[in-house]
């Protein structure tokens, strides 16, 4: 028989015919196996829902489709779902699995497929410097910790604001050379996310520049005579003095400040320099003349 049928038989005489009983045959009817197992994406970041369809397949008598996340075949276990349709919805795969179905009950060949989960970035949890206050263009290395690196992810690092600056790096160390007080940022950038950024500020001492003149009050004295020195131009940076020297800069140290006192007896050379914590200037310098004093006569001569 092909369907479900009901049989009757009785007994049929001359005389009579027997009370009729019957009898019930149901037919069942066989699943048709899957061909393929499809995903509505086979390659998915944390987080994401795929739904698996079984194409090709018709449900036998109270057959369900079980769902697995194993080959049922090799390593039998219990389904992770069973359903009435062909169809999985809202399956979130917490790492990259292959997924396979096959018939609870009515048991065929299992079919799968394959999904990837590619993971996602963490933020990092620190950027430390190896000086976090340097001179005006000098080198301070930065470094990240913490965090985790996604897939296709990156360390990409800012200046002037997270992701909105300007792009200065990659990676987990950077060396910068910040001209002024500026803030540094970091963050992870890859295929599932972008993280949060974390920052740091890096603070700058300013360099000196050189005098440009000294201006005496006198340029030529007398023996005994005083000229006031003056330092004109120049800027002192960071815990800088105005040093001064004679003879040559930097050798014979005379004294520190704008301006200074000198009273020489011969003609000399002064000259004046920024030192500070970040660097020393060029000196300028200035000659005073020192004119000679007249001698007493020694004798007066007459003739006759």
């Amino acid at each position: 028989i092909s369907s479900t049928t009901d049989f009757y038989v009785r007994a049929e005489g001359n005389c009579d015919s027997s009370s009729t009983i019957n009898q019930l045959v149901i037919v069942e009817t066989p699943s048709t196996a899957p061909s393929s197992l499809t995903s509505s994406q086979t390659t998915i970041c944390e987080g994401d829902a795929i739904d698996l369809t079984a194409n090709g397949a018709s449900l036998g008598t109270n057959a369900l489709y079980a769902w697995y996340d194993s080959n049922p075949t090799t390593n039998p276990s219990t389904p992770i779902f069973t359903s009435t349709t062909n169809i999985f919805s809202g399956l979130t795969p917490t790492s990259s699995s292959t997924y396979y179905v096959d018939y609870k009950i009515d048991t065929t060949a299992a079919v799968s497929v394959a999904i990837t989960v590619e993971t996602l970035s963490q933020e990092a949890t620190t950027i430390t410097a190896t000086n976090n206050t340097v001179c005006s263009g000098s080198p301070t290395t930065l470094t990240l910790s913490g965090g985790i690196l996604g897939s296709g992810a990156i360390w990409a690092w800012y200046e002037g604001g997270c992701g909105a600056g300007a792009a200065i790096g990659n990676g987990t160390q950077i060396t910068v050379n910040p001209i002024t007080q500026t803030t540094y940022f970091a963050r992870a950038e890859g295929t599932c996310n972008t993280t949060n950024c974390i920052s740091i500020t890096i603070n700058t001492q300013d360099l000196s520049s050189a005098p440009t003149a000294i201006i005496p009050s006198l340029n030529t004295i007398c023996p005994g005579d005083i000229s006031l020195l003056s330092v004109s131009g120049g800027s002192l940076g960071a815990n800088a003095t105005w040093q001064w020297y004679t003879n040559s800069c930097g050798t014979n140290s005379i004294g520190s400040g704008s301006t200074i006192t000198v009273s020489p007896s011969t003609s000399t050379t002064y000259y004046v320099r920024a030192e500070g914590t970040c660097n020393t200037t060029a000196c300028a310098d200035i000659t005073i003349t020192v004119n000679d004093l007249s001698t007493d006569p020694a004798t007066i001569t007459h003739k006759l």
